[in-house]
């Protein structure tokens, strides 16, 4: 078996709610093309036990406390050995397809980050976020944020940054920047 390319991280607080869908959906990801890590911040719902039952070869961390977005994932960078790495959120229903376009981005050294369209329902007519792009004030906004699906973010191309939801990032361009040993997100980012 070859050693996948991604590592794909979910990270869930009490979250068994929304979990279930979006973890049937990575236990049909092949173990060779990613490796699945669920990370768990405290939860004291049945997270952890579905995640077990639903993906079984998932690694499984469990946090003991709530750390936040920022610890909880940057508990998993630590632990990455995979040259990719997606940040997943727990009520994300990934398209694994779309996931693997989104994959060969990566084939161009110089990309540090990438995210595919990302919808805010399930029949796919309302843009969640292109991207982020920078404001005139040096802010970021999620492109597209609201639209109705126009093939208007079809296209390949630059953004300023990823969103938080589903950004896949190269573990070499993460570690060029981690502010802190094993501070890759800003841990005030609860």
């Amino acid at each position: 078996m070859k050693f996948p390319r991604l590592t794909i991280q979910i990270l869930g607080w009490n979250s068994a709610e929304e979990l279930a869908a979006g973890l049937e959906i990575l236990a049909k990801i092949p173990a060779d093309e990613a490796v699945i890590r669920y990370i768990d911040n405290g939860s004291t719902d049945d997270s952890v036990v579905m995640a077990r039952k639903m993906v079984p070869r998932a690694d499984i961390l469990e946090l003991g406390e709530n750390t936040g977005f920022a610890g909880g994932h940057n508990a998993g960078l630590a632990k990455c050995e995979t040259e990719l790495v997606m940040l997943h959120n727990p009520d994300l229903e990934l398209d694994w397809e779309g996931t693997k376009k989104v994959l060969t981005v990566f084939n161009d050294d110089s990309v540090g980050a990438a995210q595919g369209l990302l919808y805010r329902n399930r029949d796919r007519t309302i843009i969640d976020s292109a991207g982020i792009e920078k404001t005139l004030a040096m802010n970021g906004r999620e492109r597209g944020a609201g639209t109705k699906n126009v093939n208007k973010f079809s296209q390949t191309i630059e953004i300023f940054a990823v969103t938080g939801a589903a950004g896949i990032y190269r573990m070499s361009a993460l570690r060029e920047v981690v502010y802190q040993e094993n501070e890759f997100l800003d841990k005030d980012f609860f």
